[in-house]
């Protein structure tokens, strides 16, 4: 656990990662190697304060890397997180996944952006000591959103939201579907698909 920790943790954006417990499940040698993490909490150092946090996350692994004794992410699957957005009175945003949202400040989205900003680049681009430098896709599937609208003074919730980062001909394109009623729908009430531009392009 506190070989992962370390390898995911991305000290250079002052960001730790903290577990409960992995479980590596490697099934044949042909297979992509996962890894499940249970407990998942990313601190921000810097500002002391939690940056985001599930009750599990899975993680695709290069296989040569594993042989190699190195952690190479190429996918990261987070299941049924609740995500909070919150529009203040003033205007700004936070944005939180799980119980990461903070109570009395502000998030001015600065953790996720520069995820983001460095997912949106080449790998040769990417800083170096970048854990997720060989990074393809973040999925987050089956979520629930809860937006809250303090200049509206409304409140809703999306049942059901699945959100996907992926890499695609040097550009990362974020592609979204959102329930809007019910859940169990076969097909999403709302598709969306945008290419992210970074503060780096």
């Amino acid at each position: 656990r506190k070989y992962i920790e370390s390898e995911l943790s991305d000290p250079a954006h002052d960001l730790t990662l903290a577990l409960g417990s992995v479980y590596l499940e490697w099934s044949a040698l042909e297979a992509r190697p996962q890894i499940t993490l249970k407990d998942v909490r990313l601190i921000n150092t810097k500002k002391d304060r939690l940056a985001f946090a599930f009750e599990s996350a899975s993680v695709s692994l290069s296989r040569g890397g594993l042989l190699l004794g190195q952690i190479v992410p190429r996918t990261i699957v987070v299941n049924r997180p609740l995500i909070a957005l919150i529009r203040e009175a003033d205007n700004s945003i936070r944005l939180g996944f799980s119980q990461s949202l903070p109570e009395d400040e502000g998030e001015d989205f600065g953790d996720l952006f520069q995820i983001l900003d460095d997912l949106s680049r080449t790998e040769a681009d990417a800083p170096k000591d970048w854990p997720l430098r060989s990074l393809r896709m973040i999925m987050i599937t089956d979520a629930r959103m809860m937006v809250e609208d303090h200049v509206l003074n409304q409140s809703w919730l999306v049942p059901k939201i699945d959100v996907a980062f992926q890499k695609r001909n040097k550009n990362l394109v974020l592609a979204a579907s959102l329930w809007l009623e019910d859940a169990l729908a076969k097909e999403p009430t709302l598709k969306a698909e945008a290419v992210y531009s970074g503060a780096g392009k």
